[in-house]
Order: structure tokens, then sequence, then C-alpha cells
């Protein structure tokens, strides 16, 4: 099933990809996504640098790798969000 899916993926994102040839973003595009990118890096430095204030006071990684992932994957988050917000609003 998951051969299966990533094929339908494959076939659907080059049908789309022939179909729509627009690849001009204008300047608002842009801009919303260096403010997502900015948001996102701000979640993702806070991230690090408490990953390593947890390693200089705990033994072992679990807490330091487990705090990277969390707060990388919360930055993409943040990233997306903000970028859907900023579509919302229309800014």
């Amino acid at each position: 099933m998951v051969v299966l899916l990533v094929i339908a993926q494959i076939v659907g994102h080059s049908v789309i990809a022939v179909l729509d040839r627009r690849t001009d973003t204008d300047e608002r595009d842009r801009l919303i996504a260096l403010q997502g990118a900015r948001n996102g890096g701000f979640v993702l430095a806070t991230g690090v640098f408490l990953a390593l204030c947890a390693a200089l006071v705990t033994e072992g990684n679990f807490l330091f790798l487990h705090l990277l992932l969390a707060f990388w994957v919360l930055a993409h988050l943040v990233e997306i969000g903000s970028q859907l917000v900023l579509y919302q609003r229309g800014v």
C-alpha cells in the first residue's frame, strides 16, 4: 500500500507540475514566506538554546535530542501557521 501511495503521489505531482506552470511569485508571496521563516527561525533558535541549557543540566542525550526534535517540528508548524494567517489577513 505504501508503494502504491508513493506512486500515486509521484504521478499526481507530475500532472500538477505539467498543468500549472506558473513559477512567478509576486512581492506579497515572498514577503509572507520571509515572515513565516523569520517566525519559525525564532522558535528554532529558542529551542536550540533551551536544548543546550538542558544538555548542561542533565546527563545523557535523551532530553537534548528530544527537545531539538520537538522545537524543530514546532518551528515548522509556526512557519506554516504564520504563513496561513498572513494569507488569511491578506497582508
